[in-house]
């Protein structure tokens, strides 16, 4: 028997059944150094890839799976919203210029004192993106444990759950419309479209049910995330520009 050197369990196998740990001892080199980090970040990115996955595919199955305990494999709730989020975020303040310019030049609206407050409303935007993404998860969790919890009986914290698994799949899928603006700007419009598609997907998938009366409840949840959402950014954006000294 041999006494793991990191919990102090003793035992005869290869790996201490305790904590997971190398039962024998071996000295930092530099080839197991950077093999270790190595694992760590292939390791990191496969999990991640293969939760977006599932998520994409079967959004309702895999979080009714993980909130009834198959958790195996899976990136934890935030931590996953968290990992996605940040890419998006990083793709959005590179090329979202981009989509701003054609959207001002389009539109023909903003000339002017218009036009600079317009640049100020996306210069918001973009340098506190981190902060109104993160809101975006509450709006969702309330509406959908409002919703859903007699119907499915969620409490908050496993609505919560769903909210960062599923919006965090909503960045994912909106960064391939990013790039997908590369053909054409106005398929920058396409992230909203699949977002809002996907969301009744997963609610219709996680409840079961394809009943008329669950569509509309779908399609209710969805709307009035979206709108406390944008209402609230738009008073945080508004109080900045009146308020906050430039």
């Amino acid at each position: 028997m041999v006494k793991c050197v990191n919990c102090g369990n003793e035992s005869d196998g290869k790996y201490c059944p305790a904590c997971g740990e190398k039962m024998k001892f071996v000295r930092l080199n530099v080839r197991t150094l950077f093999y270790d980090k190595l694992h760590d970040v292939t390791h990191w990115e496969n999990t991640v890839l293969y939760t977006l996955k599932n998520l994409v595919l079967y959004p309702g199955l895999t979080v009714k799976n993980y909130i009834n305990g198959a958790k195996k494999n899976i990136v934890k709730p935030f931590r996953y919203f968290l990992s996605v989020t940040s890419v998006h975020i990083i793709l959005f303040r590179w090329l979202s210029i981009r989509f701003f310019n054609y959207y001002a030049v389009s539109s023909g609206e903003f000339t002017g004192d218009a036009l600079n407050r317009e640049k100020e409303i996306y210069s918001i935007l973009n340098s506190k993106l981190n902060y109104f993404e993160f809101l975006f998860p509450l709006f969702f969790s309330f509406f959908f444990y409002l919703m859903y919890r007699k119907k499915s009986g969620v409490n908050y914290a496993e609505s919560l759950t769903a909210a960062f698994y599923w919006t965090g799949t909503m960045m994912g899928l909106a960064i391939i419309a990013i790039f997908m603006s590369f053909i054409d700007i106005r398929l920058w419009y396409a992230g909203s479209v699949i977002d809002g598609l996907y969301l009744l997907y997963a609610t219709l998938q996680f409840t079961g049910s394809a009943k008329f009366s669950d569509f509309v409840r779908s399609i209710l949840f969805i709307v009035l995330s979206y709108a406390a959402f944008i209402l609230v950014t738009t008073l945080i954006t508004d109080f900045y520009l009146e308020y906050v000294p430039k």
